[in-house]
């Protein structure tokens, strides 16, 4: 009995000293494409997007973490133009029309980390997202004038609502003497959800990729400095 009181006071002592809670801000962009199987032929770019949001990071031991993020975040791509002429002939044009998606996401990631001061970090984790907007942009040919001009309308009706997606990520940080630490990542989002509400073919899937730039600052809430602390470095 007493063996057990020590070793639930030990767990305790480190859990309760070797834990940091942190708080901060994120912001970026994306380049974003689809990717497609079984879908109509269509030529598909890369198109930027930005995020911006909120995070908090649960740091459990001195090399691993838990974090949840809240963000608003663009995704899309873009579609080549075509038309057709007065003699109904499929004309290519070099107009690209910009197909915008708008997702607010709770991503929830595994941290690993090392280092003091000047840090390294991994981390893996799932994307659940809720589609809040979709618009395109169509290009309409005047005759008349021998030009194109463009409106933007919008599409949301003709996706699904939810997305569910996996990412990866790697960075480096820096924390300063105060309770405050700036990082930069590099991520990779792969959809898992059918975008499509109506498929144009059986079978037809069609999926979010993109590669996130990031830039975050955070502040430790509370009284545990990892420079100081030696079971945190």
């Amino acid at each position: 009995m007493r063996l057990l009181l020590i070793l639930s006071f030990f767990i305790y002592s480190h859990l309760s000293f070797a834990q940091r809670h942190e708080y901060g801000f994120k912001f970026g962009f994306s380049q974003n494409n689809v990717q497609s199987i079984n879908t109509l032929q269509f030529e598909s770019g890369t198109i930027n997007r930005n995020i911006i949001g909120i995070q908090y990071r649960y740091c459990f031991h001195k090399n691993f973490s838990f974090g949840a993020e809240l963000l608003g975040n663009g995704r899309g791509f873009y579609g080549q133009v075509y038309y057709l002429d007065q003699y109904e002939n499929l004309i290519k044009t070099e107009h690209r029309s910009a197909i915008k998606f708008r997702y607010f996401s709770l991503p929830l990631v595994f941290q690993v980390h090392t280092g003091k001061r000047l840090h390294l970090f991994a981390g893996l984790g799932i994307v659940p997202s809720l589609l809040t907007n979709v618009s395109m942009e169509v290009y309409y040919f005047q005759f008349n004038t021998n030009n194109f001009t463009v409106q933007e309308y919008p599409i949301t009706e003709d996706f699904n609502r939810f997305d569910f997606a996996t990412f990866t990520e790697a960075g480096i940080g820096f924390r300063t003497k105060s309770p405050i630490a700036f990082r930069f990542s590099v991520s990779y989002l792969q959809s898992a959800t059918n975008m499509l509400k109506e498929k144009p073919l059986p079978n037809s899937l069609m999926t979010h990729k993109s590669v996130g730039f990031l830039f975050s600052f955070y502040y430790y809430l509370d009284s545990i400095n990892v420079l100081n602390n030696p079971s945190l470095n």
